[in-house]
């Protein structure tokens, strides 16, 4: 790949940043004329972005975008799963009404959070792999 001047760089990088549906914004941003019409721009923007060399360098610049959100937006079953423990735990966790009766915190967030926990590891109804036994740490289930 050829060498590319600062504003193709700038134009790639913006590109990568924004996406390609904001070439025009890319192309202005990296300094390229704006003395033309929009449609111009918008013309000049495209063919900026279909050049080879540039659209190569766009492409290598995305993977790097992409590893780095992958790597940090990323959250790993280990974690989703101790989140929904935690769930389960509190919405089977009691209390006592005004009247003095011992009641379940949340039993709905408890059941959405089973639900979801037999999705993730494959064992709901509609899946045919065999169940997994999960044990959270609940003294009381009843």
């Amino acid at each position: 790949m050829g060498k590319l001047t600062a504003k193709e760089e700038a134009y790639c990088q913006l590109i990568a940043k924004y996406g390609e549906k904001e070439k025009v914004k890319a192309y202005t941003e990296a300094g390229y004329s704006t003395s033309m019409s929009n449609a111009a721009i918008q013309v000049q923007a495209d063919k900026l972005f279909n050049k080879p060399k540039l659209s190569l360098r766009i492409k290598e610049l995305q993977k790097v975008v992409n590893k780095v959100a992958e790597k940090k937006f990323s959250i790993s079953v280990e974690q989703r799963l101790k989140w929904l423990e935690q769930i389960v735990k509190a919405g089977l966790g009691t209390y006592h009404d005004a009247a003095g009766n011992e009641r379940r915190e949340n039993l709905a967030a408890s059941k959405g959070a089973i639900e979801t926990l037999n999705t993730m590891l494959g064992t709901d109804e509609s899946s045919d792999v065999k169940p997994v036994k999960v044990f959270i740490g609940v003294e009381d289930a009843s």
